[in-house]
């Protein structure tokens, strides 16, 4: 006897009731089918399929945990994942749930290799979220079975929400990307697959407190501006906050109320120019890392030469207009987001390093971009980029100058565990990849800090911590960004638009204040570490006020009134003044 006769043999006939439920749950009322002639009538359309009974084609629904339970052997039964979407909403890749009116045949064939356990098999997965109060894990969410699928009920009475939390999606876009490249599969969807039914039980690295907090603050535009772009859209804004091991532990994917499931998350898909706000994990990073500049390093406010850049003869502009044509030291530059200097550096007085500041950005900060199109001046010193990074991505890249230098990919994944109890991610117990020297980590912080102190970014200035970040606009003021970090939390911001443009809703806006209105003060009522990590290597002194190298007897002090630091950040190699200025 094949398994699949075992299986019916067990089974036996249906139980009358379960034929009522699962007919009412297909849309046809009990009360228009009563007496022991219209059930057995009904009992006779019924088709049992491997061990599962199946409806006719025009009565065909998801089954209710009821029927399910007659046909179980190992799985549990749970509520169903709908996929749904709004018209004006692009989707994310998470499948669709596909109706039973649409299951191909090959789903139910018997044949050596593959046999209707292995076709049918259900193994319900879970994802749990840690309550602090109780420091448990407590159940968030649990796949469910399609009606052709060998599934139990569940010995408890949980439901999956109606609407499920940004973490919870965003998790479940992570761990299906996760199972498509394992398995080297062609789409999201198929990975999701694979994790829907295998009995999977995911951890998540969220604090809830943190994501209802965003939750609350993301749920309507009062920190946000509410004029309309030229297509009459209003602006959207996404959020994501980290510690400096990883582990995301708030998300929001869009603004508004959420009302949808896997609607578009531009936290996990969105790719956004950052502007200036790329520059410290590219030209001014990469500087300081080889050696090229110091801190305090003076130099010229000018346009590249004439053509260098896509045949413009002038470029780059700055924000503000034409360059001054002044000098500076690097630190006012970065905190006055002066887009000329990161143009000279990758420019290298015409030694051209593009690919090198390219290969430092996308392999030791693992910034994501493109490796045709994003290999140029303009994605690399002004933000300009194709598609991307994405807001979890740029705020990954800038970990290591909040930790000492060293990298850990960001994940909302704290470990997954396979049906058989073996652990197949574990982001609790990895290796930091040191990205950067931690000399490097701590001028660029250094850096950062001027930006909220003095610069672009004093909007958002806490009083309890002290804060680090950067500010960044496009060109065409469509996009905003700010990533913003303290000692204990690393958090990136996005606003703008999808499409189209609002230069007055846009270019009124400071990013650094929204970023302060959403999460920083929150961050400077829950701090727990008070300072960034310190550099014994790193020694602070006065520079000179021409070559801002180490000032040597004789060198002149800075004098200028915008320019009041008179002290800047030294590695052990750098340099003093040989005083022939």
């Amino acid at each position: 006897m094949k398994k699949g006769e075992q299986l019916y043999e067990k089974l036996g006939e249906v139980n009358e009731k379960y034929v009522d439920e699962a007919e009412n749950y297909a849309g046809k009322s009990a009360e228009t089918v009563t007496g022991k002639n219209k059930s057995a009538e009904r009992k006779s359309e019924m088709e049992r399929v491997e061990g599962v009974v199946r409806l006719p084609e025009r009565r065909r629904r998801f089954l209710p945990a009821a029927i399910a339970a007659c046909f179980a052997v190992t799985a549990i039964s749970l509520p169903v994942i709908f996929y749904r979407n709004s018209a004006n909403v692009p989707s994310s890749d998470i499948p669709e749930v596909t109706d039973t009116d649409t299951v191909s045949e090959e789903n139910n064939q018997n044949t050596d290799s593959n046999t209707p356990e292995e076709n049918n098999q259900f193994l319900p997965s879970s994802i749990y979220e840690m309550n602090k109060q109780t420091n448990e894990y407590e159940l968030v969410y649990r796949s469910e079975p399609l009606d052709y699928e060998v599934c139990d009920n569940t010995d408890d009475e949980f439901e999956n929400p109606d609407i499920y939390s940004w973490s919870v999606e965003t998790a479940l876009s992570e761990i299906s990307d996760y199972f498509m490249e394992q398995n080297n599969l062609e789409t999201r969807n198929d990975g999701f697959e694979i994790f829907r039914k295998g009995g999977y039980e995911l951890y998540l690295t969220t604090d809830r407190d943190i994501q209802e907090h965003l939750d609350s603050k993301y749920a309507d535009w009062y920190f946000f501006p509410e004029a309309l772009n030229e297509y009459g859209d209003p602006v959207q804004s996404t959020f994501v906050v980290m510690d400096y091991t990883g582990h995301i532990l708030g998300v929001e994917g869009r603004l508004g109320v959420k009302e949808i499931n896997f609607g578009y998350n531009y936290a996990y898909n969105g790719g956004r120019q950052p502007g200036s706000a790329i520059t410290p994990v590219t030209a001014y990073g990469y500087a300081i890392e080889n050696n090229l500049l110091t801190y305090s390093s003076y130099c010229d406010d000018k346009f590249l030469p004439s053509g260098t850049y896509a045949g413009l003869e002038e470029w780059p502009l700055n924000f503000d207009g034409t360059p001054s044509g002044g000098r500076y030291p690097l630190w006012v530059f970065f905190r006055n987001s002066i887009c000329t200097l990161p143009a000279q550096i990758v420019y290298n007085n015409g030694s051209n390093i593009i690919q090198d500041v390219f290969d430092f950005t996308t392999q030791k900060l693992h910034l994501e971009l493109d490796s045709e199109k994003d290999a140029d001046y303009g994605a690399l010193c002004t933000g300009s980029t194709y598609t991307g990074p994405g807001i979890i991505n740029l705020a990954n890249a800038y970990m290591p100058y909040g930790n000492g230098g060293k990298y850990y990919r960001a994940s909302i994944i704290s470990k997954c565990v396979d049906s058989s109890g073996e652990v197949i991610i574990d982001n609790e117990n990895r290796e930091a990849e040191q990205a950067v020297s931690e000399e490097t980590a701590f001028i660029m912080n250094k850096l950062l800090t001027n930006v909220i102190t003095s610069g672009t970014g004093r909007f958002a200035q806490l009083e309890n911590t002290v804060c680090a970040g950067k500010t960044g606009a496009d060109d065409e003021w469509q996009d905003l960004t700010f990533v913003g970090m303290t000692p204990d939390y690393l958090s990136a911001l996005w606003v703008g638009y999808d499409s189209g443009e609002n230069r007055w809703a846009i270019e009124g806006l400071n990013s650094a204040r929204i970023w302060k209105n959403v999460f920083g003060d929150y961050a400077d009522e829950h701090v727990t570490v008070n300072s960034f990590p310190e550099c014994d290597t790193v020694s602070c002194e006065k520079y000179c006020a021409v070559t801002g190298k180490r000032a040597s007897e004789g060198c002149p002090e800075p004098d200028d009134s915008n320019i009041p630091n008179i002290l800047g950040y030294f590695k052990p190699d750098d340099p003093y003044c040989d005083g022939q200025h």
